[in-house]
């Protein structure tokens, strides 16, 4: 395959049109957010900055800000996720734990996604 062909199969995947979301592609949507929440606010928290935070765990900055909107579509690596942790210095369950409170948020806007 040459480099065109490569270049127009990257660019039919970014054109291709908006599907239904499922259940389940809802809630990993929700769960990538808080995930991505959590680690804003623990690193708000750290008086960090994005760049800090990315230089600690070995990420570019851009990572950590899609991560942290909830946009790395095809979800973060558990690697990743500690090292993260690791560079705020908590525990890997503090942001893949979810509240019932947290959990109800996410039924709410569930309904209104689907």
């Amino acid at each position: 395959m040459d480099k065109d062909s490569d270049k127009n199969s990257a660019n039919s995947e970014e054109e291709l049109p908006e599907k239904e979301l499922s259940e389940m592609d809802v809630k990993k949507i929700m769960i990538f957010r808080q995930i991505g929440a959590k680690i804003a606010y623990y690193r708000t928290l750290r008086q960090m900055t994005q760049a800090e935070l990315a230089k600690r765990a070995n990420l570019s900055k851009g990572s950590i800000g899609r991560i942290e909107r909830g946009k790395y579509n095809k979800g973060v690596p558990i690697s990743t996720l500690l090292d993260i942790a690791e560079s705020l210095r908590i525990d890997l369950s503090s942001l893949v734990t979810f509240s019932e409170e947290e959990k109800k948020v996410w039924w709410e806007i569930d309904k209104h996604m689907l």
